[in-house]
């Protein structure tokens, strides 16, 4: 995991190095061209020098998130970078290609450049943008308890904090519908609708942004910041229960969301059990709040998914999946060599505080 977040940090200084981060009309990276071999003579190699930055740039943030080998600078290195987001590839074949749109990255996070909404882009730019987003939204929440003696709406951390909340919640209102109208031949064991794969990632990765985001406040005891990250663990489950209806195959990055998800349940899951053991005086619990049987339910399933990547990658996502932080559990016991082993902490501490119920249980 290393080697791989060290090749993709060399890879992107290289790109940049060739000027491939500054893509931008009117001219083109033709200033930074002759290291490439020159301006770009055709819309179809514009295409393909767009398409290689925004193929390694998403994975070398992605890298320095989760491998923890140190956070990239995202403000300055946001701004550096002028590259449009790449296009699906007709727009290309056909030259429509806008020459007055320069939205790159930094654009995220302005409202009015539209660029958070994506319910015109390419599954393509649809994963590039979220991992930038998902990067950001990571290194902000980290950040977000220390900066919380400087209430200070104008204060820079918070204004991006917020800004970045924003665009999250621009990109999930906007995010292509997960499910088609099945393709081919309709028969009577034929679903009416099938998984769209190539948006899965986008869909879950867009709710873990906004509990990467929240997820540190929440745990501070900030109600907001609880309830967003219990709303976007819902968002997350309802991909999660297609996932398993449908039978799809996962990327093993996923399994960050599934864990993440996981403990958020896992602190509701405890404050629904305290209330009914110490109910308040007088109670303003939302009837339509789900109870502790729905909540077991659906931890059910993420540790489903979570168990399959699990056993198919333990190296991975152990490399991959934080230290556990659920409500009464004892520090990671890292010895574990069949499975990862924060996903065995997680299935102890469900079989000690979720009732089994077979109404529950999934094969």
């Amino acid at each position: 995991m290393r080697e791989a977040t060290l090749s993709c940090s060399v890879t992107v200084g290289f790109a940049q190095s060739c000027g491939l981060h500054l893509i931008a009309p009117p001219l083109w990276g033709a200033e930074t061209s002759s290291k490439l071999g020159g301006p770009v003579r055709t819309w179809l190699e514009l295409g393909r020098r767009i398409k290689v930055w925004w193929t390694i740039f998403p994975l070398s943030r992605w890298a320095s998130t989760f491998t923890r080998s140190g956070r990239p600078s995202t403000r300055e290195d946001d701004d550096q970078i002028k590259t449009v987001w790449h296009l699906p590839q007709e727009c290309y074949e056909e030259g429509r290609v806008p020459e007055d749109d320069f939205n790159s990255v930094s654009s995220l996070y302005a409202l009015e450049s539209g660029a958070a909404l994506v319910s015109q882009d390419s599954p393509e730019t649809i994963r590039s943008k979220i991992v930038i987003l998902l990067e950001r939204a990571t290194t902000l929440g980290e950040r977000a308890p220390e900066e919380t003696n400087n209430c200070d709406p104008s204060d820079p951390f918070w204004l991006d904090f917020y800004c970045t909340d924003n665009a999250l919640a621009a990109f999930i209102w906007s995010l292509p519908p997960l499910q088609r109208e099945t393709q081919g031949l309709i028969g009577p064991d034929v679903s009416p609708t099938e998984l769209v794969p190539e948006l899965t990632f986008g869909h879950v990765m867009a709710y873990g942004a906004v509990i990467q985001l929240h997820n540190p406040l929440a745990k501070a005891g900030h109600d907001e910041s609880r309830q967003k990250c219990f709303q976007a663990a819902r968002g997350v489950m309802r991909v999660a229960r297609l996932i398993l209806a449908f039978k799809h195959t996962m990327s093993v990055v996923l399994s960050v969301t599934w864990f993440v998800a996981f403990q958020v349940y896992s602190r509701e899951l405890n404050k629904v059990t305290e209330e009914a053991r110490n109910p308040p005086m007088i109670s303003y619990r939302d009837s339509s709040a789900p109870g502790a049987g729905d909540l077991i339910s659906d931890m059910t399933v993420l540790l489903t998914l979570m168990r399959r990547l699990a056993e198919i990658y333990p190296v991975v996502c152990m490399s991959l999946l934080p230290p556990c932080v659920l409500p009464g559990k004892p520090p990671l016991n890292p010895s574990c060599p069949r499975i990862a082993p924060q996903v065995t902490e997680l299935q102890e501490w469900y079989d000690k505080h979720c009732k089994i119920d077979a109404r529950y249980s999934l094969s």
